[in-house]
């Protein structure tokens, strides 16, 4: 058990934001759950969003994310990555669903933006349980 009372896989969807860190990330997520990286091997389905034909994408997506498939699959979740553009459209939908509830960020601590130096040194104990945040105001 983590701190707080919480299983080790305890969370349905990681997002996994920086390299080498799919392995661990993976491990928060519960048997069923996925893991999507933004740094991550891209699949099948990024190469086609990215406009690659299908006939092409389909057994190159196969091959580039084979290992990161494999090592979700072994612990039981699934494997996708995604690429990340700029769409004011959509990030606007994405804050509606913030602001409505619908999507809660773990937050494990705030700091205000002169704590900095000690948020960072939170960070980096590993004892952070979710995002560390800076507010700005």
């Amino acid at each position: 058990m983590a701190e707080g009372g919480r299983s080790e896989r305890d969370h349905d969807l990681a997002l996994a934001t920086i390299p080498d860190t799919m392995s661990e990330i993976a491990s928060a997520v519960k048997a069923g759950g996925r893991l999507v990286s933004l740094v991550g091997p891209p699949d099948a389905g990024m190469l086609i969003d990215l406009g690659l034909p299908t006939l092409a994408a389909i057994p190159l997506g196969f091959i580039l994310s084979r290992r990161a498939r494999a090592e979700a699959r072994q612990r039981e979740v699934s494997y996708q990555s995604l690429y990340v553009r700029a769409d004011g459209e959509r990030l606007q939908k994405l804050c509606s669903r913030l602001e409505a509830g619908q999507i809660r960020p773990n937050v494990d601590k705030v700091y205000a933006l002169d704590q900095a130096s000690e948020a960072l040194d939170y960070v980096q104990s590993g004892s952070a349980s979710g995002k560390v945040v800076l507010q700005i105001h």
